[in-house]
């Protein structure tokens, strides 16, 4: 989580760039902000936890939650901050110095409560929808979430569901009481927008250096980003052994540089088989307005950056991902 300043009321795409000032989405990315919500529950005893706006494409969701203290003398930590955390860790205006605890003495705060959001199961280290979160300040005190995460499903209603914790802090000390936490469930629904445009490639491509054949590259288009599916096999054992489990797959431009990450930050290489000989990569690269006729796909070794090559696929506009 990252923690961001706030001296208003955040919207999702609000949150979005600041989270990554880098990432741009097209201008239609306004009309898919879903307002007004209808939502049940996140209510605890100590405060509200109430969805402010969402964007769900069809393929990630990003949510902006906003919790608000219902109590003059509480105070709202992000997940990962502590009392003992400089206090510009909620407030990068404060002093250099100040603790949060300093502040929350000062100011009169009696109860400090560390906030969480998650799906069902993930605290088991079950998948869930949420993949990433971070939050912001406002100057009232509400402290507002991003949530972000991919969907797989072909649902145009997704039904959400968030587990919302509010923990206290054993007085000022970096010490959560648990068994204290108040909970709540928070529920709502989001609707995808009519789907996007789908290009696939054209024929299999054949990476030897690294020992893999790339089958199949999926790009699929909306507002927010153009989400990547890259599945390949593994055709040279000893060639993709010596990649050590660091291959990773990147698309280049035109000068050979690789293309910005899109608004669905995180990535991620899954293993198809118990044998490890078939992978998909999944991601995001920067919104366009057009998929392009063909990309440049790169081979490179996450760990310690040695280039494989680089080869140009030919991609098949309309094509579906089924």
């Amino acid at each position: 989580a990252v923690a961001l300043a706030a001296a208003q009321k955040w919207g999702i795409l609000d949150l979005m760039s600041l989270r990554a000032p880098v990432v741009q989405v097209l201008p239609e990315a306004t009309g898919l902000v879903q307002q007004e919500i209808q939502q049940e529950g996140g209510l605890t005893e100590s405060c509200q936890f109430a969805v402010r706006d969402a964007i769900f494409d069809g393929n990630h969701v990003y949510i902006c939650v906003a919790v608000k203290p219902l109590k003059a003398d509480v105070l709202l930590l992000g997940v990962d901050a502590q009392p003992s955390d400089p206090l510009l860790v909620l407030m990068p205006d404060a002093p250099e110095g100040q603790t949060i605890a300093d502040y929350a003495a000062t100011k009169g705060f009696e109860t400090l409560l560390q906030i969480n959001l998650y799906t069902p199961g993930a605290a088991e280290g079950q998948a869930g929808l949420i993949d990433s979160l971070d939050y912001a300040m406002e100057e009232d005190g509400t402290l507002v979430y991003m949530l972000s995460g991919s969907y797989k499903g072909q649902e145009t209603a997704l039904p959400v569901e968030l587990n919302c914790l509010a923990a206290p802090f054993e007085g000022m000390e970096d010490r959560i009481n648990i068994d204290a936490a108040e909970r709540a469930t928070l529920r709502f629904t989001l609707n995808a927008p009519q789907a996007g445009a789908v290009a696939r490639s054209a024929e299999p491509v054949e990476f030897a250096s690294c020992g893999v054949t790339v089958d199949e590259v999926i790009l699929t288009a909306t507002p927010m980003a153009v989400y990547t599916k890259i599945s390949y096999h593994v055709t040279d054992d000893a060639a993709f052994q010596k990649t050590d489990d660091g291959l990773t797959f990147e698309f280049l431009d035109g000068a050979g540089n690789a293309l910005p990450t899109g608004a669905g930050l995180t990535g991620s290489t899954t293993p198809l088989d118990d044998a490890h000989t078939r992978f998909v990569q999944e991601g995001s690269i920067q919104a366009v307005q057009t998929l392009p006729e063909s990309m440049t796909l790169s081979a490179f070794n996450c760990w310690d950056k040695t280039r494989y090559e680089a080869k140009e696929i030919a991609m098949i506009a309309g094509a579906s991902d089924e």
